[in-house]
């Protein structure tokens, strides 16, 4: 289903009533979402993909995509967005592509990420993400591509890709302070 730009604000917990074993594809970009429509999302048993880019969503609460199987989840130009630390439990043996660019994120949100042991592609441009500390992505050992273009970056400890040493074939570092 392709429902971006609707000038859409909420998503009530039935909106998808009918479809919860067909629907595998869902685009909510560019609309006026301020919080995650869990509750409609939940039955979906096999939705892929889920974008809900260029929203106004602040907060990804704990639990927000669980019992879903997801592949791929773009959050990407939802300013100011807070990540709790298991804002995406019950994702971790599907999620393959996590999109949060734009996010005005300051820091890589290592405790949302750690779980996410399947994700093989990362896109955290575009944020203020200043430093890596070491072992940020140690527990994502499926990791092939990570982007952190256009970002603040000045500091890059030695061992920040431990564990990623062996998988990762993709790393972009464009326009950032280093």
């Amino acid at each position: 289903i392709q429902l971006s730009r609707c000038q859409i604000r909420s998503i009530g917990s039935r909106a998808f009533a009918g479809q919860e074993a067909s629907l595998k594809n869902l685009n909510l970009q560019d609309n006026l979402i301020s919080a995650i429509p869990t509750e409609a999302l939940r039955p979906l048993k096999v939705l892929a993909l889920l974008d809900l880019s260029g929203n106004r969503i602040g907060r990804v609460p704990a639990d927000a995509f669980s019992p879903l199987k997801l592949t791929t989840l773009k959050l990407a130009d939802n300013g100011n967005l807070t990540l709790s630390e298991n804002a995406f439990r019950g994702l971790e043996p599907t999620l393959k592509n996590l999109n949060l660019k734009g996010t005005r994120l300051r820091e890589v949100p290592a405790d949302a990420l750690r779980p996410l042991t399947s994700l093989a592609f990362l896109d955290l441009a575009q944020n203020g993400i200043r430093s890596l500390g070491s072992g940020l992505f140690r527990y994502l050992d499926s990791l092939t591509a990570l982007n952190l273009e256009r970002n603040s970056l000045s500091a890059i400890e030695p061992e920040a890709f431990t564990g990623v040493n062996d998988t990762l074939s993709s790393l972009s570092l464009l326009n950032n302070l280093i």
